[in-house]
């Protein structure tokens, strides 16, 4: 994480990494250009962990994720023999050349009209061998603001192709905020896929928690 700029807030974050010794906190500014350095800061920490997990799911701050169904989904796949990368694939997405745009990437950074087909970045999992070659092919392969087309370049040059997992892994909607405004919370339904949304609000993600844990507790009475 990077710092928050709220002294209490950094310092119980302090607090706590020191503690568990599981959370990086980084000298960066919080914007979406910024995105891409974070996330490799990040993976190349993973790398140093005494920790080796099979996978790497990398979710942004704003979805939900249903821990037990992830794990399932995981489970899946624990023994496929391919390296994997995962999630809700985008393709034949055009890179911006408007100077100014949040998603504006020079010609001098990549020169070609199209991205490679990728993962949406707000959610997508790595399989542990395949997360190594990512992260050593970061070091000679220069990066451009757009963090999850940059890692499925990265993905495609080691001859990887995205598995397309649809919404039953990452159910994204940009239009579920708005919805659950509009609606009590003893109408809220939990939709299907194991992570839920994009640009979810806390108190969104609150919400869906809530009603998630009741219909749990629910069907296992």
């Amino acid at each position: 994480m990077a710092f928050d700029g709220n002294s209490t807030i950094d310092e119980g974050v302090k607090r706590e990494s020191t503690v568990h010794r599981d959370i990086l906190r980084v000298n960066l500014t919080e914007t979406y250009r910024g995105l891409i350095k974070k996330v490799l800061l990040s993976y190349k920490w993973v790398t140093k962990l005494d920790l080796k997990p099979l996978f790497i799911a990398k979710a942004d701050h704003d979805v939900y994720v249903k821990s037990a169904e992830l794990a399932s989904w995981l489970e899946k796949y624990s023994r496929s023999p391919s390296k994997i990368y995962a999630g809700f694939v985008e393709r034949n997405a055009a890179v911006r050349r408007e100077v100014g745009n949040p998603w504006y990437v020079s010609k001098e950074d990549y020169d070609k009209v199209f991205y490679p087909t990728y993962c949406r970045g707000p959610f997508y999992i790595l399989s542990r061998d395949l997360f190594l070659d990512v992260v050593n092919a970061s070091k000679v392969n220069k990066p451009f603001p757009v963090e999850d087309a940059y890692i499925a370049l990265l993905v495609e040059k080691l001859g990887v192709k995205p598995l397309n997992t649809g919404r039953d892994l990452f159910n994204t909607n940009r239009d579920l905020e708005n919805h659950l405004r509009k609606i009590p919370e003893d109408k809220v339904t939990i939709s299907s896929g194991a992570v839920l949304g994009d640009s979810l609000s806390s108190a969104s993600i609150n919400l869906i928690h809530r009603v998630y844990m009741k219909s749990k507790i629910i069907k296992a009475t």
